[in-house]
């Protein structure tokens, strides 16, 4: 259990509670309360359960789903539903590392669309000399009544960290 208390107006904001369900290094693990995870990236808290399946140690998918906290208080709040698949992919190849992350999220508000979006990374170095990591986060809009809107729009996408390393 992470929060923040006030002692002086005795209030409490809780960031995070969560139990775990088996080893999350294992093969089958899961998560009920709070949960982040790095796979989905945007997505923030997740009031709900996470639940991942990684057979081997080169692949994997998991699953998230719940409600969205309260963006200002950090209570539960039932209002904005959520939910989303994610998998991640690893090879090796002599001393350079491939690997790649991909998610798929949807937000919904009163049975309406909040957000529905695409997070993707990829990233591929060598293990003592160079490496490259580059993201990007694919809106999908149902409808474009913004004028700036598309059906798809690319939001954000960045190259990460481009590095050069000396061997040493």
């Amino acid at each position: 259990i992470y929060g923040r208390g006030d002692l002086l107006d005795k209030s409490f904001a809780l960031y995070q509670a969560r139990m775990t369900i088996g080893d999350p290094n294992s093969s089958l693990s899961g998560q009920i309360g709070r949960v982040f995870t790095s796979e989905l990236a945007g997505m923030g808290a997740t009031d709900g359960l996470m639940t991942k399946w990684n057979p081997r140690s080169t692949f994997g998918v998991g699953f998230i789903m719940g409600v969205q906290p309260d963006p200002v208080s950090l209570a539960f709040n039932p209002k904005i539903r959520k939910g989303g698949v994610f998998g991640h992919l690893r090879a090796n190849y002599k001393q350079t590392i491939f690997s790649g992350r991909a998610a798929l999220v949807g937000q919904y508000a009163s049975g309406e669309t909040d957000r529905e979006f695409a997070v993707f990374h990829a990233s591929v170095g060598n293990r003592r000399i160079w490496d490259l990591r580059t993201n990007a986060t694919i809106d999908y809009y149902r409808n474009s009544f913004i004028s700036s809107r598309n059906k798809v729009s690319l939001t954000n996408s960045e190259i990460g960290r481009a590095s050069c390393r000396e061997r040493v």
